[in-house]
This record gives C-alpha cells, sequence and structure tokens, in this order.
C-alpha cells in the first residue's frame, strides 16, 4: 500500500506513518476538528485493483470484526475507539479507524527503554498482570477473546519512568474473536510464541488469554520465555506447546517464590480447563501470591495463664518494628494469629504482608500436672497384633498418706517438740515416697512410648495357644517373644519421630505402609449399602490403598471412605500421602462412627475443603448446610495441583482444635467439638456424577498427642 503521508482523511489530516502491516498503516494525523492528535488506522479496499483480492477481502473482514470488538468495549485499560468510517483518498476507496495517539509507544518498546534484561520485580509484575487481566476480563464478559495477548500489544497511556507508574491499555483487537459470531474464521492466527495448545487446534476460548497472559508473565519474570524458537518456526513452537512442560519460574529466577510458580504454572496448563476459572481469578491468585511473599512468620510463646485468661504482647519484629499482639482468651498450643498488613510491603499501591504468629504454650512449674492413666489417648496396634505385645497397667498416683493427728497429753514444749519431729520425719518420708511413685510412673510410661497395645482378642489367642506349652517353654518363649516385638516397635518410632511442623510432641502409635491388609488395620469402605464397586471401591493397588468414585443415577455418590475399623483416636497427628489419578478431590476422614466423621479433602484446582459429616439424609434428598455443614471451603498455594502430585495431607487434633496442613504447611484451623474420638480413614471425592475420581494412599501414620 502506497504511503498516504500528507494526505486528507475525511477531517484528518495524515501527519507520520508510525506502523505498517500486510493490508494496513497505522498513521499519526491532526484531528482537524477537535484539534487534537490522533491515531488512524488505515486499510485499503479496492477490491478490483487488488493482486491478491482474496487476502483484501479477509483483511477487511477482519478490519471490520475488529472497530466492532472495540466498539462494545469502555475500560481504562483498553484503547478506545473514536470513530471509523470510509474514504476515497487520490481515488482509492480506504477503511479508517481512529483512535488515541500514544507517542509513548508499547510496553514492548518501554521495556527496551527502562530495563536491562532479567526478571522484573514482583511488585512491577503484579501491576503489569492486574491491569492486562482487568481488560481482559472486561473483553470475556462481553464475549470477546483477544487472542494475540503480548507486550507489543500493550500501549503506555502516559510517560512512565518506573514500573509503578505504568499505566497501560489493550490494543490490536485485530484478530480477536467474537463469541456471539457465527461466521468466525477457523484460520489460525495469533504470535506462535504465546499461543496456547487450543488456539493451535482453532478452538480459542476464554482461557486462551489467560495462558498468554501468564506466558508475558513469565517472561516478565524471568526475562525469558519458557520455550525455545526463533521467529514464526511454527512446528517448533507448535510442539512445544503442546507438549512441554515449562519449568518453574523460580529455577530461572531463584528469588521466585514458590507460590507464584504455582499460579504460573497453572495458568499455563495445557488443558483450559486446568486453568483458573478466569482471567481475573488468576490475576487474583497471583495478586495473593505476591502480598503473601511479603509475610512474616514467628513463633510466640506465651505461659499457660495468659493462654487461658488473655493478655496483650508487644513484640519485636527483624527490622525493629514493634506491634502490639492481642492473646485472645482460650488460646490453645499451635494456634494462628494473624495480623495484617504487619509483614514487608510486595506491591505498590497494595497492603503490607501479613504478621503469622504460631503460639507456643510454656505451663509454668505450678501449673505442670503429672500425667496419669487417664490422661492418656486411646492406643491401637502399631504392628501386626501378632506382633506386638501389652502395655503395662500404670499405677496411679495414691493417695495422699494423711497424718495422725491424735497424740497424747503432756508437756505443750515437749509434746510440740514431738509433734515437730514427727512433722519432719512425715514429711520426709512423704517426699521420698513422692519421688518413688513419680519414678514409677516415669517409667511405666517410658515403657509405653516403647510398646503398643493388642486387644483382648489376640491376647486370648495367645494364651489359649500358649497353655499347651510347659512351664518353661512358656517362659522362655514369652520372654523371647516380648524381646523381638519391643526391639521392633522401638526401632519403627525411632524411624518415625513426631513431626516437627505438630504442635507440642507425640508418640507414634499407627504405621501402615498400606501396600496391604498384612498390618491388620482392615482398610474398609464405610458407605451405601450393595455399593457396586464401579460405583466406589477400596482395594490394593497402584502400590498402595486404592479409592474411587464414579457416582450415577442408580448409586448418587459424590464421595467414598476407606475406613480402618482398628483404630480409636482422641488427641493424635494424622499424616498419609496421597496421589490423585484422576477426578478432583482426595483426602482423610477421623473421628468416625459409622457414617459420622470429620473429613478433610485437596483438589487438583488448588482447593480444599473441611465438613462435618453427619450422615446420609436419604435417597432423593438435597443435604443442606445445617445437614453436613462445610466447615472451610478455600485454596492453598501449598496444595500440588493438577493429577499424579503427591501431596502428604495431615491433621492434628487435640479436643476441639484441629489444624489442617499440606506438604508440612499449615493452610487453615477449626475449633469444633461435636466428634472427639474415633476411626480415621481416607477419602476421594467428585465435584459431580459421572466423574470417576481415583486417588492412590501410602504410609499412613499417626501420633497419640502427649498430655501437655
Amino acid at each position: 500500500m502506497m504511503l498516504l503521508e500528507g494526505q486528507q482523511c475525511s477531517h484528518y489530516r495524515l501527519r507520520r506513518l508510525l506502523k505498517q502491516g500486510g493490508m494496513g498503516q497505522v498513521y499519526q494525523a491532526d484531528d482537524m476538528s477537535l484539534q487534537r492528535q490522533v491515531a488512524i488506522k488505515v486499510i485499503r479496499t479496492d477490491f478490483a485493483h487488488a493482486s491478491d483480492q482474496a487476502a483484501m477481502q479477509e483483511a477487511t473482514h477482519l478490519f471490520l470484526r475488529e472497530a466492532i470488538a472495540i466498539a462494545q468495549l469502555d475500560h481504562s485499560h483498553i484503547l478506545p475507539l473514536y470513530e471509523s468510517g470510509d474514504e476515497y483518498i487520490n481515488g482509492i476507496k480506504v477503511m479508517y479507524m481512529v483512535m488515541p495517539l500514544r507517542p509513548e509507544g508499547s510496553f514492548a518498546d518501554w521495556l527496551q527503554v527502562h530495563t536491562r534484561g532479567g526478571g522484573l520485580p514482583l511488585a512491577g509484575v503484579e501491576r503489569v498482570i492486574r491491569q492486562a487481566a482487568e481488560a481482559l476480563q472486561h473483553a470475556h464478559d462481553r464475549q470477546i477473546i483477544h487472542k494475540d495477548v503480548k507486550p507489543s500489544n500493550f500501549l503506555v497511556r502516559e510517560h512512565a519512568d518506573h514500573l509503578s507508574q505504568l499505566n497501560l491499555q489493550l490494543a490490536d483487537f485485530g484478530v480477536a474473536k467474537v463469541m456471539r459470531l457465527t461466521s468466525e474464521s477457523q484460520v489460525i492466527r495469533g504470535t506462535p510464541s504465546y499461543m496456547a495448545p487450543e488456539q493451535w487446534e482453532g478452538h480459542p476460548v476464554p482461557a486462551t488469554d489467560q495462558y498468554a497472559l501468564a506466558m508475558m508473565a513469565y517472561e516478565l519474570l524471568t526475562g525469558r520465555h519458557p520455550f525455545h524458537g526463533r521467529g514464526y518456526q511454527q512446528m517448533q513452537w507448535w510442539y512445544q506447546h503442546m507438549h512441554t512442560r515449562p519449568a518453574a519460574p523460580s529455577t530461572l529466577n531463584p528469588t521466585i517464590p514458590r507460590e507464584i510458580d504455582e499460579v504460573i504454572l497453572r495458568a499455563l496448563a495445557k488443558n483450559p480447563q486446568d486453568r483458573f476459572a478466569s482471567i481475573s481469578t488468576f490475576a487474583h491468585a497471583f495478586r495473593r501470591a505476591v502480598l503473601n511473599s511479603g509475610n512474616i512468620q514467628q513463633t510466640i510463646t506465651v505461659s499457660a495463664l495468659e493462654a487461658q485468661r488473655g493478655a496483650n504482647r508487644l513484640i519485636l519484629l527483624p527490622d525493629g518494628r514493634k506491634v502490639p499482639v492481642p492473646i485472645p482468651a482460650g488460646t490453645y498450643q499451635g494456634q494462628i494469629i494473624r495480623i495484617e498488613s504487619y509483614g514487608y510491603p510486595t506491591t505498590y499501591d497494595g497492603p503490607r504482608g501479613a504478621l503469622i504468629l504460631t503460639v507456643a504454650l510454656q505451663p509454668s512449674l505450678e501449673e505442670t500436672i503429672l500425667p496419669t492413666v487417664d490422661h492418656l489417648a486411646p492406643t491401637v496396634p502399631i504392628f501386626p497384633l501378632s506382633k506386638t505385645m501389652a502395655y503395662k497397667d500404670v499405677p496411679s498416683v495414691p493417695p495422699t498418706i494423711a497424718a495422725d493427728h491424735t497424740y497424747r497429753q503432756g508437756n505443750r514444749t515437749k509434746s510440740r517438740s514431738i509433734i515437730s519431729l514427727f512433722l519432719v520425719v512425715l514429711f520426709g518420708a512423704g517426699a521420698l515416697c513422692s519421688v518413688t511413685i513419680h519414678q514409677m510412673q516415669t517409667n511405666a510410661l517410658s515403657g509405653m512410648h516403647e510398646v503398643a497395645t493388642v486387644t483382648a482378642r489376640d491376647r486370648t489367642a495367645t494364651k489359649t495357644a500358649l497353655l499347651s506349652e510347659t512351664a518353661a517353654t512358656k517362659t522362655a518363649r514369652v520372654a523371647s517373644t516380648a524381646t523381638v516385638q519391643a526391639q521392633s516397635t522401638v526401632a519403627a518410632v525411632q524411624d518415625n519421630p513426631y513431626p516437627s511442623y505438630f504442635p507440642g510432641n507425640g508418640q507414634l502409635v499407627l504405621f501402615d505402609p498400606m501396600k496391604d491388609n498384612s498390618e491388620g488395620y482392615k482398610w474398609l469402605p464405610i458407605g451405601k449399602t450393595g455399593l457396586p464397586i464401579a460405583n466406589g471401591n477400596c482395594v490394593f493397588k497402584n502400590g498402595g490403598l486404592d479409592a474411587s468414585v464414579n457416582g450415577d443415577e442408580n448409586y448418587d455418590v459424590l464421595f467414598h471412605p476407606c475406613i480402618t475399623n482398628r483404630t480409636n483416636f482422641s488427641d493424635f497427628a494424622y499424616e498419609v500421602h496421597m496421589k490423585l489419578l484422576a477426578g478432583d478431590c482426595g483426602g482423610i476422614t477421623f473421628r468416625g462412627h459409622g457414617d459420622q466423621f470429620y473429613y478433610f479433602v485437596v483438589c487438583k484446582d488448588g482447593r480444599y475443603r473441611i465438613v462435618k459429616y453427619m450422615g446420609d439424609p436419604g435417597a432423593n434428598v438435597t443435604p443442606t448446610p445445617e445437614q453436613n455443614p462445610i466447615l472451610k471451603d478455600a485454596s492453598s498455594q501449598y496444595i500440588l495441583m493438577n493429577l499424579n502430585n503427591d501431596n502428604l495431607i495431615s491433621v492434628w487434633a487435640k479436643g476441639g482444635a484441629m489444624n489442617f496442613y499440606v506438604n508440612r504447611q499449615l493452610v487453615d484451623s477449626i475449633q469444633d467439638t461435636s466428634y472427639g474420638l474415633g476411626q480415621i480413614g481416607v477419602l476421594v471425592k467428585s465435584w459431580n456424577l459421572h466423574t470417576l475420581t481415583e486417588a492412590v494412599f501410602t504410609n499412613a501414620r499417626v501420633w497419640a498427642l502427649n498430655p501437655a
């Protein structure tokens, strides 16, 4: 197309060529009516004199579609359309669009001038992603997919010397898809280095723009594209977008937090359904991850009296700030106190991170109570019952020895001396008795830490077998078996110490690799009677306990638990490894009695849910929130999303206080006293019928909490 500099187009004088494409040109122009400078995009529509009429017709179609798309939009981060029309210039018919002039150029131009390569700071990237997502979400809400998101298609609205001053506007809707139009071309268009897999296949969706924006964020964070290609070598780009998983951004820039990695990689998922629900959700998750990078995490030690009554404390932060912290009455060990905006600044215009305090109770000497048998949580086998030996009964504290207050009448002074001497002797005897009792209890408790209990049934079976032996053989066998069992149990306890991420301390009472049922815990399905295995199953395969659920109209089940009937825990810490093979969610159950229990599931999309399940309401009855209340429903950056990732799922429960963990990181805490004792298990959950959810569980461990 010939140059039109100096020509008149309607009431616009074309001054300078700014940009030229295959079929169109963009000029800086003077608006003669309003006395302002504008940008005007011009395309020739004289088909009769075109060397490639088909290409010109397609260009005209795209030009009209772009004008239609922009005309639907009204957003501060989208370059607006002033006017459009057609005109003859030197006898040649052209179409034109008039838009604001942005002399600062594109965001890509700005980066070349103001940066030296490498990754940008988190605050700057967050500002860019937020503005871009707001513009794109506005377009998506009006059924418009941009399809060409990249730095060169964002214009800098006004002069900016720093990232904190940037104000971007999305432009160039030339290849945008207007979803309500039925005459959309199936020609694949876009920039290969940013195109999502579904765009390569000719089926763009709103999540296509999310993928491209995540590619752009990856470049801004690391200073390079996650894939390698040259120009428009389409096959090379196609293969990587379709089949290659990008490396985590932190592998290229170690300062990037893991939570940022998770957000970016989720938005770059090959399947658009595995990305965030919307581009604004992606931007919010990115912003939250940036804010969380400014969190300060500390432990605050309080006395048992302060925890009981409440208190106000003043703590010193690493940067020298002093922060008042209210300790609420009833605070418990491991409780999380979160105070917003006391962390470090992480964005240019947002709040600081949070101050996150973990409570550590430090009881005073007067408040320490010697634990007795009544304080111990119920015990269960650690190993197959044939491999264990019984606890010795723990001697409870004897009643206080009462002094004999009767004495003979006589000389008062002498009587007082005798009484004093008697009290001294009595006090010494009492102290010796107390020390002896304490030592007995300590030894007994130490013994309990080295062995596991057996059930009455197995003791009876052992006794019956031993009745046929001679007294000498019986004694030798019991001694030998006890020695081997004690050594085995001690080794298991040493190999599985109480994890440091749990509050307090505890002793191992269950360890099951979950490779088969040889450990004797009998992980059984608890659910609808007669449920076909095609709808719900618990079976040992795939290297662990495989649980599955697949509800339909005949069996409308959405979750399926596998619960061991050999456990009964009150205060405990429980962890198990879970790998989701298909479907939606998997997790754990605890404090179960029949079909009443708590469950905690984590899902492939990063969500988690904590539920107090109170039973099946019956056929054709939709459960209400009151029947099976959802205690928490949120998302966590600590969940490894998508399928075939190993997540360590854990719960710490003491009384009504419960902490929930994923991959050794605290994700939530609740207080609920509905269920205080019961069985543990695992569970799989689907969000919808006809969705197969399958997970394999391994290495279940339970520690009984030691009394405080």
